[in-house]
């Protein structure tokens, strides 16, 4: 299952999400390249409830990237989650 494609032009990228006081990942590939399991998982929170404990960090990124149209697919992880605050 996908959940994001995201097509931008460019030499970079970077993924940004949360980070979760239980098991949460996502893959990640780019260009079709095979995908890459990217951790989501942070510190115990201070108070139950399931809030993040960090609100946005990058995650990934690939840089050096030639200076064209790229595609990354999001899809979720072994956890079944999958979250995407946002690219640059």
């Amino acid at each position: 299952m996908e959940l994001t494609r995201f097509v931008a032009a460019g030499v970079s990228v970077y993924y940004l999400s949360p980070k979760w006081p239980y098991t949460v990942d996502s893959h990640i590939s780019l260009d079709g390249s095979p995908a890459v399991l990217v951790n989501m998982t942070g510190p115990p929170a201070d108070s139950p409830g399931g809030q993040e404990t960090i609100l946005w960090a990058p995650l990934w990124g690939e840089t050096g990237l030639t200076n064209g149209l790229h595609t990354v697919v999001v899809t979720p992880g072994p956890s079944r989650y999958a979250v995407v605050d946002g690219f640059v």
